[in-house]
């Protein structure tokens, strides 16, 4: 008679030693065959991903939520394979540059589940760049300073991690309202950067000594953080336009120069601008 048909008490005795068997079986697989077993599981991975990243590769460009649904089921079915991992760079990057305006909130929660997922990825650094940027599009400040730390805790000497991350580490200190360990960053960034065309290098200077005036010592407690007046603003966009236009940038340092005025009005940077917007009309009458 069918286990279906026995007496309800004789059903559940039945049922736990059918599942009982079945779990020492699986106990008694070798490791070689567990294995070949996940390596077939992988393989079976791998067809699936390429199925789905050619439907994605057919799909037209302008059909944004096929896309991202395509990458969100290729991230959730193959999560073994190398096209998860990318699937992940470039779904992000479709939410970054795919719409009108950035979808930071979904590259936050998208990223985060990678370092979760694949903390030892090589692709770590940029993941992690990409999802600071979206910390600090969402005024995410202590999510910022939580990576960062992360970051600075097992190289804290790195002089490329100190170049890359102590200066805006200091920029999520001080929104976070955190003046004494954003002082410390400034100046440990400033203790490596040494080009002197960086801008980040001339904005810790004003930072600096913008806190340093409200600020009597490391031991103070917290305090608001001083604004930037139009007047100065508008100067920093002028140093900014200066070493564009040094660089042969002309194009950006228009623009440097068109902020300053919108900040503070500047008769002889009005000038400035309109020889700048001529010559760059003349160039572009050149181009054949």
């Amino acid at each position: 008679m069918s286990i279906l048909f026995q007496k309800p008490a004789k059903k559940i005795i039945l049922l736990f030693i059918f599942l009982n068997a079945l779990w020492l079986n699986i106990q008694s697989i070798s490791a070689d065959d567990q294995l070949l077993m996940l390596a077939v599981s992988l393989e079976i991975q791998q067809q699936q991903a390429r199925v789905i990243y050619e439907k994605i590769i057919a799909t037209d460009d302008d059909e944004l939520e096929r896309i991202e649904s395509l990458y969100k089921q290729l991230i959730e079915q193959c999560p073994d394979t190398h096209y998860a991992q990318q699937s992940f760079w470039l779904l992000s990057s479709l939410y970054r540059f795919g719409w009108d305006k950035p979808k930071w909130q979904s590259i936050q929660d998208l990223l985060q589940k990678y370092l979760v997922e694949y903390p030892d990825s090589n692709d770590v650094d940029k993941i992690r760049k990409r999802l600071l940027n979206a910390y600090a599009n969402l005024h995410e400040w202590e999510n910022s300073i939580e990576l960062y730390k992360q970051i600075f805790i097992s190289e804290p000497y790195n002089k490329q991690n100190i170049l890359d991350y102590a200066y805006p580490y200091a920029e999520a200190l001080r929104m976070n309202n955190q003046i004494d360990q954003a002082i410390i960053w400034y100046q440990r960034f400033l203790t490596v950067a040494q080009d002197k065309d960086d801008l980040r290098i001339m904005y810790a200077h004003d930072t600096l000594n913008a806190l340093r005036e409200y600020t009597v010592s490391l031991a103070a407690p917290k305090i608001p953080v001083k604004e930037l007046s139009s007047v100065q603003i508008a100067q920093q966009y002028i140093k900014q336009g200066n070493i564009l236009q040094k660089k042969g940038d002309y194009s950006g340092a228009l623009q440097a120069y068109k902020n300053s005025l919108k900040q503070q009005k500047n008769s002889s940077l009005n000038d400035r601008v309109k020889r700048l917007e001529a010559y760059l009309d003349i160039r572009k009458i050149k181009k054949p």
